[in-house]
């Protein structure tokens, strides 16, 4: 089955991180997914900004498109998003007043702690997503980079782009460029993406049962295994 692109949405390329694999990520994500009925939380490294809300056409919320990392092994960057390593549990996320707010009870979001636990970590951001269709890392069409503009700025996008606001030209592309696999679409819903707060160090024990603990759970078991997380 090939699944429509719409012409405006947030492009977002997934792949394995600190240890866990794309597989066992979206095991997860679909459990989160049945337990919000439809609704998940996916981390993302940047804010795509405020400008998210144009792409609400015609009143339909706008569109997410989840697409399979191309392989970079050769990248250390890449390499060190395979490794395992001590995780960042996210437990609150700032409403648009600025206060933060307790995330979803069903929600896991999580991100590669600091090498060096004196070190404030990054800024981490969720694209809040719904669905009412299973989520999976089977293919289903691809997505064509050179077909793709940067919405904000009307330029092209750069390689090393991971989430993002695009376009795609009607015509006159060039051709050539990576083709990236197209894994899911969703919608995103209001807020559509909120910068995470208070961080929860997981040790690398934890974190590495991530995985492993939802391929074992039902969607009750989530409920209680992401309330037991945060502690």
């Amino acid at each position: 089955m090939t699944i429509d692109i719409p012409e405006l949405f947030c492009w977002t390329k997934v792949g394995a991180d600190s240890g866990e694999g794309l597989t066992a990520i979206i095991c997860r994500k679909e459990l989160e997914r049945q337990a919000g009925q439809g609704t998940f939380y996916w981390g993302v490294g940047n804010s795509v900004g405020s400008a998210v809300t144009e792409l609400a056409v015609d009143g339909q919320h706008p569109a997410v498109v989840f697409s399979r990392m191309r392989d970079a092994a050769s990248a250390p960057a890449a390499k060190a998003e395979r490794e395992a390593g001590a995780l960042l549990l996210w437990r609150a996320c700032l409403d648009r007043h600025g206060n933060a707010q307790p995330l979803p009870a069903h929600v896991v979001v999580t991100s590669r702690a600091p090498a060096d636990p004196a070190n404030q970590p990054r800024a981490h951001y969720a694209l809040v997503c719904h669905t009412g269709e299973t989520l999976s890392a089977e293919s289903h069409g691809v997505m064509r980079f050179n077909e793709l503009i940067n919405y904000t700025s009307g330029r092209p996008l750069g390689y090393s782009h991971v989430t993002a606001l695009v376009k795609r030209r009607k015509a006159g592309a060039p051709h050539g460029g990576p083709d990236y696999p197209v894994l899911m679409v969703a919608a995103l819903r209001p807020p559509y993406v909120v910068q995470l707060q208070d961080p929860l160090l997981l040790p690398p024990d934890v974190a590495m049962s991530l995985g492993r603990s939802a391929a074992e759970l039902d969607v009750d078991g989530w409920r209680k295994f992401a309330l037991g997380l945060r502690g």
